[in-house]
């Protein structure tokens, strides 16, 4: 499940940043690498949470570094009980 989860979260990752997909990874950083400001960082956010049908609290939001620690987050919240999911 963890690698369909990448190849999404590159996808949309790469449509906020305005990157080709092919040069995002598991690596790249979010701020750094990729130059997202607050505002872009909130939108990548609100388009992981929409198209995983999840919420991610603010002090989860806030450790997001890295492609791939939105990868580690959602495996864990896609897989849990449904009382963990948005409505």
């Amino acid at each position: 499940m963890k690698a369909a989860h990448t190849k999404r979260i590159m996808a949309i990752v790469a449509e906020v940043a305005l990157r080709d997909p092919g040069t995002i990874n598991t690596s790249t950083r979010l701020y750094s690498d990729l130059g997202l400001d607050s505002l872009s960082a909130l939108e990548l956010l609100v388009a992981i949470e929409d198209e995983f049908s999840v919420e991610i609290d603010t002090d989860a939001a806030k450790r997001l570094k890295t492609v791939g620690d939105f990868v580690e987050l959602l495996s864990v919240l896609v897989d849990a009980p449904v009382a963990r999911k948005s409505p």
